[in-house]
């Protein structure tokens, strides 16, 4: 999955664009340390030696960084530190190095010095592309579109969420999900999400039993959307939605349960039968359960900006 930005690449694209390019200066700035003649002929036996074991192993983990670009993984900014601490490491190493300073001629030492420099600063400038990648890769895999902060504009949008479950790490899971999630990639951000430009939080009233919910909706503002579980042991959602209907129209709220919006059922196991009752019946929109966190937010996302009206 890719984010197609305004008039330019994909977000994907451009990242891995950029570690590409600084790969690209450091594999040359070994290159040059290990073909310049001039380090073979002014450097002892055994310092040369120990130039090329150390530059052979950066060079071992340029490969290896490389080939993490094309593998789309989430583990990909963990893998890459790894290489890049090997690289830093020892350019570092070598650069404080005070047999080098001693051995090679000023200008070869110069030289020396200016490639180790642009070697670390390539190291340095990869970190933070490579991090925002790995972020991409972790929430593109869970199918969810990514936004970037800076296209987000100024509008923040705050959303009323109601979850009930008598479940409390499922209550737990929803709630961090909701506050600690985002899937802005390009900036750390936790409970801001992307969404057509705008920037939205969600404010989350978590209930472990219908009778709960039922006395402390009512003392709430508008509701965008009220999640429930299907089976509780002293009601059930079903029973739920049942409570908050003014019948004969079970699509009309009653008048202590008329500021919520939109409906949901987060359940897992459900048949289509029951489904198709609970959809057609109470308008509520069915969420599985074993659903990614990720997909979890766009999914209520989309739900409380459905345009099918269900009040």
């Amino acid at each position: 999955m890719t984010l197609e930005t305004t008039g330019g690449e994909p977000l994907e694209r451009r990242l891995a664009s950029s570690v590409t390019s600084q790969i690209a200066v450091i594999s040359a700035g070994i290159e040059v340390l290990l073909n310049d003649k001039r380090y073979r002929n002014e450097l002892n036996s055994s310092t040369y030696e120990a130039l090329a074991q150390y530059l052979g192993k950066m060079g071992d983990a340029t490969t290896a960084l490389a080939k993490l670009l094309k593998v789309s993984s989430p583990s990909v900014a963990h893998d890459a530190n790894n290489s890049l601490a090997v690289i830093l490491g020892r350019a570092q190493l070598l650069s404080r190095n005070g047999d080098y300073n001693s051995q090679l001629s000023p200008e070869t030492y110069a030289h020396f010095t200016v490639t180790l420099t642009a070697i670390e600063n390539a190291v340095q400038a990869l970190r933070e592309p490579l991090q925002i990648l790995g972020g991409f890769y972790k929430i593109a895999e869970q199918d969810v579109e990514v936004a970037e902060a800076s296209k987000l504009g100024l509008e923040e949008i705050v959303y009323r969420i109601v979850h009930v479950d008598d479940n409390e790490l499922t209550r737990e899971l929803v709630k961090d999900t909701l506050k600690k999630g985002s899937n802005v990639v390009d900036a750390v951000i936790p409970g801001v999400f992307g969404h057509d430009g705008k920037r939205i939080r969600y404010e989350i009233y978590s209930y472990g039993s219908v009778l709960e919910a039922l006395n402390e909706i009512p003392k709430l503002a508008e509701i965008d959307l009220v999640i429930t579980d299907r089976e509780m042991p002293m009601h059930t959602g079903v029973q739920f939605l049942y409570a908050i209907s003014q019948l004969p129209n079970t699509r009309v709220r009653m008048p202590d349960y008329e500021k919520v919006r939109r409906i949901a059922m987060l359940t897992s196991g459900i048949s289509q039968e029951e489904a198709d009752f609970v959809a057609n019946t109470y308008g509520a929109t069915i969420i599985d359960k074993s659903i990614k966190p990720l997909a979890l937010e766009q999914q209520i996302y989309r739900i409380i900006n459905s345009q099918l009206s269900q009040s």
